[in-house]
Formats: structure tokens, C-alpha cells, sequence
């Protein structure tokens, strides 16, 4: 059995077309990740949730509240349905997954702020 450590779903996608076991309580997408840099795209991101001053977190929790409303917002120009392209299954739940992890990160950035 081969481990894969700490990839992330959208690498995982990206790379070799899978989608790994999902994670509880969800991970972050590489790219939605605070530490991702585009320019540095192999570099490996910590486990560790965001943490800073109030004004850090409010910060970053406004960031990751524009990138939700911009994924639920996006319309889907093909409409299939997922159990008979397995490929647009994978990616519909791959978006799913990316959702849920924003909401839980956006609901404990919320709570540590207290706001």
C-alpha cells in the first residue's frame, strides 16, 4: 500500500487523478492554504490551522469568506450528472470538499475572534 502523506485534495486531483480519503475536520485546498505561494507551488504546507493577532485572523477570515462566496457562486456550464462521468464526479466533490473546509475555517477563525 503506498502513503501519500500529506498531500492535498486539489494536488492529489491535479497530479494523479485521485481524491484521497476525506479528512475530519476538513483540510484546506493547497490553494486556499495561508501559507500557499503560487511562485513556490511544490513547497509542503503545514498542518497547522491559521493562527495570529485578532486583527490577523478577522483579516483572513474576510479573505476566505470572498473565496466561498466566489466557488458557491460559480455557475456550472456543464450540468452532468456525476455517477455517469466519473472524472466531473471527482471534481464535484472535490469543489464539495474545498466548500466545507472554508465554512469550518471560517466558522473557528470566527470563534477564536470572538466576532
Amino acid at each position: 500500500c503506498y502513503s501519500y502523506g500529506a498531500m492535498r485534495d486539489d494536488y492529489a486531483v491535479m497530479h494523479y487523478g485521485f481524491l484521497p480519503p476525506e479528512q475530519d475536520p476538513p483540510r484546506m485546498l493547497m490553494i486556499d492554504h495561508y501559507a500557499f505561494n503560487s511562485s513556490d507551488p511544490s513547497k509542503e504546507l503545514s498542518e497547522e490551522r491559521f493562527a495570529g493577532t485578532p486583527v490577523q485572523m478577522r483579516s483572513e477570515r474576510d479573505w476566505l469568506k470572498v473565496v466561498l462566496r466566489e466557488v458557491e457562486g460559480f455557475a456550472d456550464p456543464v450540468r452532468k450528472n456525476p455517477g455517469q462521468d466519473p472524472l466531473y464526479g471527482m471534481l464535484m466533490e472535490l469543489r464539495q470538499r474545498r466548500i466545507r473546509a472554508l465554512q469550518f475555517e471560517i466558522a473557528r477563525l470566527t470563534s477564536a475572534i470572538g466576532a
